[in-house]
């Protein structure tokens, strides 16, 4: 199972998108495979990507909270879309059991190792937010410094 991280994640943009680009792909294989068959038996998922192989860090809570719904959304429009392809199946969403990995915290300053063992990740992915140095105000200062 492959794992991604976006350090600065804001609303969620680039993980979510991330993983509706990745679980098209996956519908695009399961539709090749199993499109139009009907399955008889115990409940079956072919659904290997989940947004627990997505974590995010981000300092403001506010944007935590849009990027966790932002990831149950897109996982809604995935299932939904896997749903169309295997017509006869109902993939249980609700209540919401997936964890969405978004730690509130200042990346510049929190271990990652907290947030995903590095042994565990294979992805690192996103667009920091910097601003130039005169722009910056004391904290964002203080945490350059400390990286340098």
């Amino acid at each position: 199972m492959r794992t991604a991280t976006d350090p600065a994640s804001g609303s969620g943009n680039f993980l979510s998108e991330t993983y509706v680009s990745i679980r098209r792909l996956e519908n695009e294989a399961i539709s090749a495979r199993f499109g139009g068959q009907m399955t008889i038996g115990d409940v079956w998922n072919p659904i290997q990507v989940s947004i627990r192989q997505f974590h995010g860090i981000e300092i403001n809570d506010f944007a935590v909270t849009v990027a966790k719904t932002a990831l149950w959304i897109a996982e809604s429009q995935m299932m939904q879309e896997t749903e169309n392809i295997l017509y006869d199946k109902h993939l249980e969403f609700l209540p919401l059991k997936t964890k969405a990995n978004i730690v509130e915290a200042n990346a510049l300053r929190i271990d990652w190792n907290e947030v995903i063992p590095a042994e565990k990740l294979d992805y690192i992915m996103g667009n920091p937010p910097f601003v130039g140095a005169r722009l910056m105000d004391a904290s964002q200062k203080e945490d350059v410094n400390n990286i340098y």
